[in-house]
């Protein structure tokens, strides 16, 4: 019923006010971090009975009231510079990079103390996109260090080369055709590449696993749930998020339109290279299934769980397994990191 409220409102919002969906499920889903192994990577540090059912609604609602908060920051002063210019709000906001770095410190220079607000908007700018790559960064270093042990040893090495990478990799989007590249990358892996992740994760979770055997680890990590919770989490991993995400995804591909920068409309050479950039997000899942089938499994077995999936605390001091389909070729010695656990 509340699935069902929610998805009814946010239908008269974009009836009403033409509003992307898109927007929506690209600020969900960045802000939670979902389907970008971050939020994986961080709680494989948790201990085994930490209450992330807690962790998860505060999280939850600390997002919400941050972006309330943000929604006042923004456009009180993207209210006041319309009032300035004698015209209405949405003639002076912007989407993507220009509400950043071209409508809102338009707006700052109008205001008293001008420096003052402008040093504190761009320094807040500098510290939020430097908390969002902790997450991202941490991902990449907790995959290559539980892949090859021995560089935990040395790991500000590996952030550090991560760290690199990426600056090397992010330099084309400072050069004067860089807020092309991004809107590339952005309009093609913000949207339909990221709710397949979603989609699968969710469904990974509570068909192929089982959403009763899910809930049982649940138990077993101290996490006590009454019968209302227990019905609202297995609706919501069972229908709700895989049927609402396949909602919007369909959505999306129907109101499909080519990406654009203001008046400029990428070629067909650049939108090409949009969808390879997408789709290679998503190769690995034909790549997985192409492993496993190659290794014996067929039909059913493919979506079905192996001896290795199960809780790390029945696990954690035994012979660990570099195989996802088996408990073969075992190594002596505990998980650096219980994320890499299957």
């Amino acid at each position: 019923m509340g699935a069902f409220l929610l998805l009814t409102i946010i239908y008269i919002i974009i009836i009403k006010y033409n509003v992307s969906i898109i927007s929506f499920d690209y600020q969900i889903f960045y802000s939670f971090g979902v389907g970008v192994g971050s939020l994986v990577t961080l709680a494989s540090y948790n201990k085994f009975n930490n209450n992330s059912h807690f962790d998860a609604i505060f999280v939850s609602l600390t997002n919400f009231l941050t972006s309330i908060y943000a929604g006042f920051a923004i456009f009180s002063v993207l209210g006041f510079q319309a009032q300035q210019m004698g015209v209405s709000v949405e003639d002076v906001a912007a989407e993507g990079p220009g509400l950043a770095f071209v409508a809102y410190p338009e707006a700052l220079l109008q205001m008293p103390v001008a420096r003052m607000w402008s040093i504190l908007f761009f320094f807040m700018l500098f510290v939020l996109g430097l908390g969002s790559q902790f997450g991202g960064i941490e991902a990449i270093n907790t995959a290559i260090v539980d892949q090859w042990p021995h560089l935990r040893k040395t790991y500000w090495k590996v952030t550090a080369s991560t760290c690199f990478a990426c600056f090397i990799m992010g330099l084309p989007m400072c050069f004067s055709g860089g807020v092309y590249l991004f809107t590339l990358l952005d309009y093609n892996t913000a949207s339909w590449a990221i709710l397949l992740i979603g989609i699968a994760e969710c469904v990974a979770v509570s068909w192929s696993y089982g959403i009763n055997r899910a809930m049982k680890d649940i138990a077993s990590m101290d996490m006590k749930l009454n019968v209302i919770m227990r019905f609202y989490w297995k609706a919501t991993w069972t229908v709700a998020g895989p049927v609402f995400s396949l909602a919007i995804l369909i959505f999306v591909f129907y109101n499909w339109e080519p990406p654009r920068y203001e008046d400029y409309v990428f070629p067909l050479f650049a939108d090409l290279l949009g969808w390879a950039i997408g789709l290679s997000t998503i190769i690995l899942f034909p790549v997985g299934v192409g492993w496993a089938y190659y290794h014996g499994y067929r039909g059913k077995e493919l979506f079905t769980p192996t001896a290795a999936w199960r809780p790390t605390k029945k696990i954690l001091d035994a012979p660990r397994s570099d195989s996802i389909v088996d408990l073969e070729t075992t190594q002596q010695g505990p998980y650096d990191n219980m994320g890499y656990i299957m």
